[in-house]
């Protein structure tokens, strides 16, 4: 009855209407399209980019912007030295952590691996955040400043990814 009509309601409203930060976009430097193969990365761009999906985000509490709805560009120059190579064995693991640093996002998973690095190099990872709620393709983002190169991507904005709720029988009074 009631129960399940309240639950089932809280359980739509927690899934699709609050709004969170996501990964919009990537853009490496070198990488002209997703299809391509990266010299000295054992994935290629397009599992680079279903990595980048896992991302979690949260956008840090700021003083001088109550409600601001920022949208980013988070601009990272990756520097994997042989000493990196040597200390993991021959291959670094790239994580979230290493590409977002500071700013107003905050990645809550920083340890989820993007990609794995086999030669030293350097190169630069650009990753576009936006705000929204529930999934939007990557059809259907909205960007005036995009690079020709830059890679726009499927976003889940919604902070909850599964909801649960357990209805009770309860008799008032006995």
């Amino acid at each position: 009855g009631m129960g399940h009509t309240l639950g089932n309601s809280l359980r739509r409203l927690m899934l699709t209407s609050l709004e969170a930060p996501a990964i919009i976009g990537v853009r490496i430097e070198g990488v002209a399209h997703e299809y391509m193969a990266i010299d000295s990365i054992v994935e290629d761009m397009t599992n680079i980019i279903l990595n980048i999906k896992g991302a979690k985000l949260r956008k840090l509490p700021m003083e001088d912007t109550p409600n601001a709805r920022n949208r980013g560009l988070l601009t990272k120059v990756l520097e994997i030295t042989q000493e990196d190579i040597d200390n993991g064995k021959g291959q670094y693991e790239v994580r979230l952590g290493d590409i977002v640093e500071g700013g107003i996002f905050e990645v809550v998973n920083p340890n989820h691996h993007v990609f794995t690095v086999t030669v030293p190099m350097q190169k630069q990872v650009d990753l576009r955040v936006s705000f929204g709620r529930g999934y939007v393709p990557s059809e259907r983002h909205v960007v005036n400043d995009k690079s020709t190169d830059e890679i726009l991507i499927d976003a889940a904005f919604t902070p909850v990814k599964l909801v649960n709720y357990h209805v009770e029988n309860t008799r008032v009074g006995q």
